[in-house]
């Protein structure tokens, strides 16, 4: 295994995924329906580059699956979002650039292109879309993305808004040597252990994002595990990232794509951050599929690792075996 964002695949366990235990991490922000950081979508490649090469200054929202929640419709506004800290400068050591990143979701560019698309799109409805296929589990839907998936019940698991954004907006310094703010986003989100280490974090964020630009599946799986390990916990490169080579992954609802998990380990902690509480390691399961329209698209589970009260294998089995296209549901 190297440093920075080469990667050595691990030895694979079920699902492709490696066989290392815990999950990673997310601070996260929550924003409401619609199109987040309206203005800032369209990143050029150099700039993705920079995040994936350069030792940046970070300002994301903290390290333990922290971030922003932006709410829209009528869901409320949850306690926690994802993983991340609080909002502190934090130097990094460099990556030597052999991979970039590239892959994660470009934001719509207004709510209303958002709204016509679901208003012409059958799977648009506004009635429930999809019934758990786990007994007595939550499920979550998001027709735009033509998925579904369950998590557990019960209070630590909270479904928030389809339609809400949980974004990332770690800064690097980009080609020309100057601060940049990224954005990086997923809706259809479900938030575990939300307020875990206090305001902005939780054990976990789980959601869905496109992939523009990706050729395929395995490609989409591997990118985005390795652009949201770094973005969601370590822009600057402290820590030593570990992503698998993609995988064929299949379950028993006919779904298919490619799987792909990036290990995050040793990452540093930011300034005023309770060692005790949060993680400095993490896990990003990443699974690209393709939708009812031949778009690809991508689920991920954003997780801390190696923490207490982490996210078991069993259940992230179960929440990733319950993975289904809407277009296809029974």
């Amino acid at each position: 295994m190297t440093d920075g964002p080469n990667q050595t695949p691990p030895p694979a366990g079920q699902y492709g995924r490696p066989e290392h235990p815990g999950r990673p991490e997310p601070d996260a922000t929550l924003v409401p329906g619609g199109s987040p950081g309206k203005g800032r979508g369209g990143l050029s490649h150099g700039t993705r580059m920079a995040l994936a090469v350069v030792a940046a200054v970070a300002m994301v929202a903290g390290t333990t699956v922290a971030g922003v929640l932006l709410t829209g419709g009528d869901g409320g506004e949850p306690a926690v979002a994802a993983p991340g800290g609080d909002d502190e400068e934090n130097g990094g050591a460099e990556g030597d650039g052999e991979d970039v990143l590239g892959g994660g979701e470009e934001p719509e560019e207004t709510d209303e292109e958002d709204a016509e698309d679901r208003g012409s799109d059958p799977r648009g409805s506004t009635g429930p879309p999809a019934d758990p296929v786990v007994d007595d589990w939550q499920v979550q839907a998001l027709p735009a993305r033509d998925l579904a998936y369950d998590v557990p019940p019960g209070e630590e698991w909270e479904v928030v808004n389809a339609e809400s954004y949980v974004e990332w907006r770690p800064v690097i310094i980009n080609d020309d040597g100057e601060e940049e703010e990224l954005l990086y986003v997923v809706r259809g989100g479900a938030v575990f252990e939300g307020g875990v280490c206090g305001a902005n974090s939780s054990r976990g964020v789980i959601g869905i994002t496109g992939s523009r630009g990706s050729s395929g599946t395995e490609e989409a799986a591997r990118s985005n595990a390795l652009e949201y390990a770094r973005a969601v916990y370590d822009p600057t490169f402290t820590g030593e990232l570990v992503i698998s080579d993609p995988e064929p992954f299949t379950n028993d609802h006919g779904f298919e794509g490619h799987i792909s998990v990036g290990e995050l380990t040793g990452f540093d902690l930011k300034e005023g951050q309770d060692p005790e509480c949060y993680a400095t390691d993490a896990t990003v399961v990443s699974v690209a599929y393709l939708d009812s329209s031949h778009d690809v698209q991508v689920w991920l589970a954003i997780l801390d690792a190696d923490v207490e009260g982490e996210l078991d294998e069993e259940t992230l089995d179960t929440i990733t075996g319950s993975l289904r296209l809407l277009s296809r549901a029974d």
